[in-house]
């Protein structure tokens, strides 16, 4: 009778691990189900949005959003760079306008700016500067404003004192 009642018991605990292990075997079928339906779902959204993934975790329409944040951010640095030197080249009329008139009252002194602007001497000058502007600009962004490159762009040199327009 006791070996009756442990091969009861015994019966009865594999009775209820086999069927906990059925209902599991279900269940993670259902799952694996549902799982490769969501994947499905996921491709398809991806190739009807044209939705790439890059390899490194990002996708690409965050890629873009990335590189067009940064085109922005350059836009904005060039625009305040112009804002900055039509500024300056409006101190530098004014000054020049000051200057001419006290000492030429008879000359048209915004005739006088726009020719000095214009001078075939200043221009390539002016280009050159502004081109060590944009190196400068792109260096600092690439390596920092404190890389050596950035300082010798930025400081004089040998004696020379910087362009200042």
């Amino acid at each position: 009778m006791v070996n009756a009642y442990i091969f009861d018991q015994m019966n009865a605990k594999y009775q209820a691990s086999r069927s906990a292990g059925d209902w599991l075997q279900e269940r993670l079928q259902v799952l694996r189900d549902q799982a490769a339906a969501a994947e499905r779902a996921v491709v398809q959204f991806k190739d009807k949005n044209n939705i790439v993934s890059t390899g490194g975790g990002t996708l690409m329409n965050e890629k873009e959003l990335a590189e067009i944040s940064a085109e922005l951010g350059k836009a904005r640095a060039q625009a305040a760079n112009l804002q900055a030197r039509v500024e300056r080249m409006d101190v530098v009329r004014q000054t020049y306008q000051r200057e001419f008139s006290r000492d030429q009252p008879g000359l048209a002194v915004d005739e006088n700016f726009s020719e000095a602007m214009s001078n075939p001497i200043i221009g390539p000058l002016r280009a050159k500067y502004l081109d060590l502007i944009n190196r400068e600009a792109d260096w600092a962004q690439r390596y920092g404003a404190s890389h050596v490159s950035v300082v010798n762009l930025r400081e004089p040199d040998q004696g020379h004192a910087p362009v200042d327009l």
